[in-house]
């Protein structure tokens, strides 16, 4: 049975300032999405939302019930750790305060290949290899979801390879929810199924990852009370707009939804180009009008 992370309406102010403002998502498990803002938009909120360490208004439901602690796994900011501890006792410990089963420390290790780096010392270990180790005590417990803000943030890159490898494993994302936050468009476009794109607490936009171009078209319906146009992640409304960007060529997208009353303007060739076209809510500087 497929396992669903669903937000409903989440809303959260701060100083009479909307922080997150009415956001409405679905996540599956066995996929990777990418929350992609710039710094300082409400990504870290949202996850923290989720966590439920944040009051908020809506709901967050994990197959239809709220989630607990048990559920999720997180890397929200940089791991730490006991220095003089080895790899291993840092997780028994960890494993121990979450009533987690010791036998499940081996796994987490082996899930992110550091099964060799087990007797070393915390404080001896590289950044890449804490990141990691980070990612494996959020793996302990019988977690279906896993938040992970920023877990390249700086790494060489070696250590950058070494957590997309990670984050790619089938193994790693099997049964999982994965939402996986950052500003480095480049990098999480690597290793996402989807692109969520957040600006001002606000979901701009939500499309699938894909390395063909995007395509661009202008309407003055409202596609959304179109039958399976929000659950479908090839097409999607930009917020505040009349653009809609889709994965669909021209033809395909008329196919798919013959009474969606559009015109063509164009297609986006590159994903810095995207992010630049969502973020400014329809300015078309970066389209390709040929």
């Amino acid at each position: 049975m497929n396992k669903m992370l669903t937000i409903q309406d989440l809303t959260l102010t701060a100083h009479n300032h909307d922080i997150l403002a009415h956001i409405n998502l679905s996540f599956q498990d066995n996929h990777v999405y990418g929350i992609i803002g710039p710094n300082g938009v409400g990504k870290t909120t949202l996850f923290k939302s989720i966590l439920g360490i944040t009051r908020y208004h809506g709901k967050i439901l994990f197959n239809g019930a709220q989630p607990n602690d048990l559920q999720i796994g997180k890397l929200i900011e940089y791991p730490n750790f006991y220095q003089n501890l080895t790899v291993e006792q840092n997780l028994q410990l960890f494993a121990r305060y979450m009533n987690a089963d010791l036998g499940l420390v081996s796994q987490a290790l082996e899930k992110v290949n550091l099964l060799k780096e087990k007797t070393t010392r915390f404080s001896d270990l590289s950044l890449g290899t804490k990141q990691r180790l980070g990612i494996a005590r959020a793996l302990l417990g019988n977690n279906h979801i896993l938040l992970l803000d920023e877990p390249q943030n700086g790494l060489d890159p070696l250590g950058i390879k070494s957590i997309r490898e990670l984050l790619n494993d089938p193994k790693l994302r099997e049964d999982k929810v994965i939402l996986l936050a950052s500003h480095n468009l480049n990098e999480i476009t690597k290793i996402v199924d989807n692109l969520i794109f957040v600006d001002n607490g606000q979901i701009l936009c939500q499309i699938r990852n894909q390395t063909t171009p995007y395509y661009l078209f202008r309407t003055q319906q409202t596609p959304a009370l179109l039958p399976n146009f929000d659950a479908n992640p090839n097409i999607s409304m930009v917020q505040n707009s009349s653009f809609i960007l889709t994965t669909y060529v021209p033809n395909q997208l008329r196919t798919h939804y013959p009474q969606l009353a559009v015109r063509y303007i164009g297609k986006i060739t590159s994903l810095e180009s995207l992010f630049d076209f969502v973020i400014t809510k329809g300015v078309v500087n970066n389209v390709d009008f040929n």
